[in-house]
């Protein structure tokens, strides 16, 4: 039932955010002047540069063509996308660092002035906007005076409504978005590149009876047999992982009370401190069970409550559903145990874990010292070791074979004789240290203890075993 649930969720999410993306990339067609699709592609390796703006009449133009395409949606739009509000509402931010007197040297810590103005494109003529010179004047009619030795930042903020979108499998559903369209115009590296982007956050709303967004007093459409099965299905998903918790606590409960009555007899009769058998009379697979279902509980309790948001929920919605999920089919390793040629496998992760820690605490350290200089000194004139994050990904992919060539061609001799070098000293002595020393150790430890389980055949004798079985 628990991977039922997580089947529905992963199939409803994936399907809501990969229209919300169409979507994302629909509406910078629209409103992004010479938007090509070579930007809409994958960030690496990346095939075009950023969109992005470099004189004063470019950024206006692209401003004023944002604008004007804004008010022609329901024109243009193929897919009959309509306003929110019939006043066509945009709300323009604008961003701008404190204006200092050339002379000042010290460091101003006072935060960016941020201005904002909502417009209502219909009080207004195009012919105000119809060129990047008749923009700029609107904008400083507006208020909005654009100084860009100070200029951070620039958003236009409007909402629009989809039509209701009708799905055609098996339970005929209709459902209605809401997007909320948030394009940035940015200059926060003040390098003269002004990088334009556009994201539109999807929101799920009831349709009307009419097939329109449901106004205030318009009554609800009755729940689809799609909802219907999600709702059941997270309400048996909720009630199994519930018992399955309290089944579980109640075991706990009498496991430790076993224990602690075992001890103060043997102590108290015998005069023996059992030490370290908590775990022989507490199964440890009680704890990943209870964890699993503490998840699964609190997943479905949340996409229970944001049902008709889900979009919203979904990173919090995954991790707890995800890794509920996760535990719950680790917990089935349990019953592997029972069978007599398949427990062999438990026994050599778990007599191997301890060792692989202590070489991953060396390895670690190791893995680090590469990290740091490669960063420090390949970061200028390599994509890939730009950033701490990037650097470390970058050795990870390479230790695991990845796209090695691509890393050795990316420096050469242009960039200067000594990075060459040095950038093929580093790469070469990274790669055969942990591909042919690091990773081959590492496998042996778990041969070793493949080994170690498989001979041994007389198992140490504990405390508890001495005093009761001798």
């Amino acid at each position: 039932m628990t991977f039922t649930a997580l089947i529905l969720f992963g199939t409803l999410s994936s399907t809501r955010v990969s229209y919300g993306e169409r979507a994302q990339v629909t509406f910078r067609h629209l409103y992004f002047r010479e938007w090509d699709p070579q930007f809409e592609t994958l960030p690496y390796p990346p095939s075009t540069g950023v969109y992005g703006f470099y004189t004063r009449d470019e950024f206006y133009e692209g401003l004023g063509f944002a604008l004007r395409r804004y008010n022609e949606t329901e024109s243009l739009s193929l897919s009959g996308y309509t306003f929110s509000d019939a006043r066509r509402p945009v709300t323009v931010c604008v961003e701008q660092f404190c204006l200092l007197p050339r002379l000042t040297l010290r460091n101003v810590g006072d935060s960016p002035v941020v201005v904002c103005k909502t417009l209502s494109l219909i009080d207004f003529s195009e012919s105000e906007i119809s060129d990047w010179k008749h923009t700029e004047a609107f904008f400083h009619q507006q208020g909005l005076n654009l100084d860009f030795a100070r200029f951070r930042k620039l958003s236009l903020n409007f909402s629009l409504s989809s039509p209701p979108i009708h799905h055609i499998d098996w339970d005929r559903s209709i459902e209605c978005f809401q997007f909320s369209v948030h394009v940035l115009f940015d200059n926060s590296g003040q390098t003269g590149q002004v990088v334009g982007t556009l994201t539109a956050a999807p929101i799920e709303v009831v349709c009307g009876l009419s097939g329109v967004v449901r106004r205030v007093n318009e009554p609800e459409v009755a729940p689809t047999l799609h909802r219907i099965v999600h709702l059941v299905v997270d309400l048996l998903a909720f009630n199994s992982s519930l018992l399955s918790l309290g089944l579980c606590v109640v075991s706990l409960h009498r496991t430790v009370r076993l224990w602690k009555r075992t001890k103060g007899f043997f102590e108290e009769y015998y005069g023996i401190r059992l030490k370290g058998l908590f775990f022989d009379f507490v199964n440890p697979w009680l704890f990943v069970v209870i964890g699993g279902d503490l998840l699964i509980i609190s997943g479905s309790t949340f996409k229970l409550v944001h049902s008709k948001d889900i979009l919203q929920a979904y990173i919090e919605l995954s991790y707890l559903l995800g890794l509920g999920t996760l535990l719950v089919w680790i917990s089935i390793l349990r019953y592997v145990e029972l069978a007599s040629q398949t427990h062999l496998l438990l026994r050599t992760i778990k007599r191997s874990v301890p060792g692989l820690l202590r070489f991953c605490a060396c390895a670690l350290v190791l893995y680090f010292a590469f990290v740091f200089p490669g960063w420090v000194i390949l970061g200028p004139f390599h994509m890939k070791f730009r950033s701490f994050t990037s650097t470390l990904e970058c050795l990870f992919s390479l230790i695991n074979g990845d796209d090695m060539y691509t890393t050795f061609a990316t420096i050469d001799t242009a960039k200067g004789l000594g990075i060459f070098l040095f950038s093929r000293v580093f790469l070469y002595v990274f790669i055969t240290l942990f591909i042919y020393a690091v990773l081959n150790i590492f496998v042996t430890i778990i041969f070793e203890a493949y080994e170690e389980v498989r001979v041994s055949s007389n198992a140490v004798l504990t405390d508890l075993c001495h005093a009761t079985c001798i």
